[in-house]
C-alpha cells in the first residue's frame, strides 16, 4: 500500500462532510498501512517533525519492547515520509521493510462504512432503516430484535449487540483458533445466544458484531460478496494496488467520538484527528488525519497482548506527530 492514494470520488452520504472525512481516513491508511521494507533501524535521518516521529518510534521498540514500529506521515503539502525501526524477524534480525503488508484489523470498519454510505447515497439502503428490512428474521435474541436496531446504530456501535470477540475465548482468538475462518453466521449465532448489552440507542459499546451485520447488509443489498464490494468500491477506486480485503474480523469516555466508521479525537494542540485503529494478533495500527490534510499512520508488530502502556505511547505519538507538522 505504498502507492499514493487519489481522492475518493462519488462517495455520498447524508451530509457532504462524511464522504470527505471517510476519504481522508482511507487515504491515510493508503499512505502508510503498508509500512513494512528496507529502511535501516536508525531511520531518523531528517529534520523537524519527522525526526521527532522517528525518535518516538525508536522508543516504542527500545522501551515498550515492540519488535518493530513503522510510520508514515503526510504534511499539509502532501509530502509523504516513512520511518521504520526494529526487526522484521526475531530470529534472523532482518531489518524492517517499509513497503510490505500488514493486517489492519478494525481499520477495515472505515472501508465497510464507506460502502454502506455509498449504498445509502444510491438509495439502496437507509441509515435510519431497521436492519430487519435487509436481513429479515436474522437478528433475534434476548432483548434483541432487528426491528429495533437501525443501520446507523450498527455503524455507530449503539445497537446494544454483544461483541462476539468477547465471547469466543482466548484460545479461539489468540491460540490455534486464530488461523480458523469462522463463517459470519457462526459468529452471529454465538452473539445472539447472549442477551443484549442495552436497549438500542440508549448507550454506546464497541462491538465487532455490528460490522459483521453491516457486511451481511452489503451482501444482501448488492447480491455480491462484501470483499468484492469493498475492493471494487473503495480499494480499487483510490488506487490501493497492494491492498486486499480478506474474510473476517458518541463519546467513549476519553473525548473520542465514534461516527459512521470514523472516530474523532481531540488533539493536544487543538482541533480534531479523524481516523480509526486496528488491533489484531501480531499487528497494531493507529491512523489519524486532520481537516487541513495532515495524516499519520503508526503500526507496530507485537504478540497477542502488548502492554497497555505501550499502546498508550503509540496513541500519544500519533497526536504528537500530527501536532508537529
Amino acid at each position: 500500500m505504498s502507492d499514493r492514494p487519489q481522492k475518493l470520488r462519488r462517495v455520498r452520504a447524508t451530509s457532504p462532510s462524511r464522504p470527505r472525512r471517510a476519504a481522508a481516513v482511507v487515504a491515510v491508511m493508503a499512505a502508510a498501512l503498508a509500512v513494512a521494507g528496507t529502511l535501516p533501524s536508525s531511520a531518523a535521518q531528517s529534520h523537524g517533525p519527522r525526526d521527532a516521529v522517528c525518535k518516538g518510534m525508536e522508543r516504542l521498540v527500545r522501551d515498550d519492547k515492540f519488535p518493530a514500529a513503522l510510520a508514515a506521515t503526510v504534511d499539509r503539502d502532501g509530502h509523504t515520509r516513512d520511518c521504520a525501526t526494529g526487526v522484521a524477524d526475531l530470529k534472523t534480525k532482518a531489518k524492517v521493510p517499509v513497503d510490505g503488508q500488514i493486517r489492519v484489523g478494525s481499520n477495515t470498519k472505515t472501508f465497510t462504512a464507506t460502502v454502506v454510505l455509498q449504498l445509502v447515497g444510491e438509495g439502496k439502503a437507509g441509515l435510519d432503516a431497521p436492519i430487519e428490512k435487509y436481513l429479515p428474521g436474522l437478528v433475534r435474541g434476548e432483548g434483541i430484535d432487528g426491528h429495533n436496531i437501525t443501520v446507523r446504530q450498527l455503524l455507530q456501535h449503539t445497537s446494544g449487540l454483544p461483541d462476539y470477540t468477547g465471547l469466543m475465548g482466548e484460545e479461539a482468538l489468540f491460540g490455534k483458533g486464530r488461523h480458523t475462518y469462522y463463517q459470519p453466521r457462526t459468529l452471529l449465532d454465538l452473539t445472539l445466544a447472549h442477551k443484549a448489552e442495552f436497549a438500542p440507542g440508549t448507550s454506546w459499546a464497541y462491538s465487532n458484531t455490528n460490522y459483521l451485520l453491516a457486511g451481511l447488509l452489503i451482501e444482501k443489498v448488492t447480491g455480491r460478496p462484501v470483499a468484492e464490494q469493498i475492493t471494487k468500491r473503495v480499494i480499487d477506486r483510490i488506487g490501493l494496488r497492494t491492498t486486499v480485503k480478506v474474510p473476517d474480523a458518541f463519546d467513549s469516555g476519553s473525548g473520542i467520538r465514534f461516527g459512521l466508521g470514523l472516530t474523532s479525537t481531540p488533539l493536544s494542540c487543538g482541533g480534531l484527528m479523524w481516523g480509526h485503529r486496528g488491533d489484531i494478533p501480531g499487528y497494531h495500527t493507529r491512523t489519524g488525519a486532520t481537516d487541513d490534510g495532515r495524516a499519520v499512520t503508526i503500526a507496530t508488530t507485537a504478540g497477542p497482548a502488548p502492554t497497555s502502556k505501550g499502546l498508550d505511547n503509540a496513541d500519544a505519538l500519533l497526536s504528537t506527530a500530527l501536532c508537529g507538522m
